[in-house]
């Protein structure tokens, strides 16, 4: 007679192995042969964006006074260009619903630059939560107009919206003369001519359709930015800060387009360790030599 620590067990039944299962000899002689259960994935949750200028799922910060904001919103692939007169009637309108709740939500659109696949925005908000409840409820605008606009239905915005807080005059200034001017600095590059013929041709440049600076007039047939608050027929708001109204004139006056050919070429980039670029070799084999023939 067998003990009953020497009897074989009987209590599992013995199931056939799976085909591709990994069960050990220690398994097998003590009659286990369900297979081993699998790990458990890595990453659960939502999945990371493909685009590779995604925005990051941080907290963003909270502030509780009012504060400008330089905000942009990047559309799918598959929505249409935007700079058409159909995208410009949606984002008017929604802009004007935008304006039209200021009182209540404390969100105010100052500027606005539409071009082919993203939207730059300058606004206002009163605290975070105003700056948040205003860009989701224009979100919302924007997408239910243009898929009905574009005759689609899905995504429009490829992630959540950027914003950068304004806080000094100089970086207002900037800020405007990069949203209202963002296609005369793409339009450079394509003119051939020098630069004086460029400085006349600026000076007389007609502000860009899809953007805010139609909505303010030109003096002496010149367009600049002098801070003069927009029309009554616009969809933009009055700025509330001091900052957006007048402060940003201190740092160098009026806004004219000719100041983008006075901008500085940026530096060529530097190596890891610090040290300047490497040169290469020339056609005579010297390393930093330069080719002096006449046919450059």
């Amino acid at each position: 007679m067998f003990s009953s620590a020497a009897r074989p067990r009987r209590d599992r039944r013995r199931r056939p192995v799976p085909a591709g299962a990994q069960v050990s000899f220690d398994d097998l002689v003590r009659g286990i042969t369900t297979p081993p259960r699998r790990p458990r994935r890595r990453r659960r949750g939502r999945p990371p964006l493909q685009h590779r200028n995604s925005v990051k799922r941080c907290r963003r910060p909270r502030f509780a006074r009012t504060t400008v904001h330089h905000v942009s919103l990047r559309t799918v692939d598959t929505l249409p260009r935007l700079r058409t007169r159909a995208g410009l009637e949606v984002l008017e309108r929604a802009l004007t619903g935008a304006r039209d709740h200021t009182r209540v939500t404390g969100f105010r659109v100052l500027h606005y630059a539409l071009e082919g696949n993203h939207l730059h925005l300058i606004v206002e908000a009163d605290d975070d939560t105003a700056l948040s409840r205003g860009m989701k409820g224009l979100a919302i605008r924007l997408a239910r107009g243009w898929n009905k606009a574009f005759a689609r239905r899905g995504r429009v915005f490829a992630d959540r919206y950027h914003a950068r807080p304004v806080t000094s005059p100089t970086q207002m200034r900037n800020t405007l003369r990069y949203v209202l001017f963002n296609h005369v600095s793409h339009s450079i590059r394509d003119w051939q001519a020098n630069r004086g013929q460029l400085r006349q041709r600026l000076r007389f440049f007609e502000p860009d359709r899809w953007s805010s600076g139609r909505w303010h007039p030109t003096k002496s047939g010149v367009w600049v930015i002098d801070g003069s608050p927009p029309p009554a027929g616009s969809p933009l708001s009055a700025p509330k800060t001091w900052l957006a109204r007048e402060g940003w004139l201190r740092a160098g006056g009026p806004i004219d387009p000719a100041e983008l050919l006075d901008r500085r070429t940026p530096r060529p980039p530097r190596a890891r360790d610090g040290a300047p670029p490497r040169r290469g070799l020339s056609e005579s084999g010297f390393r930093g030599a330069q080719n002096t023939g006449s046919d450059s």
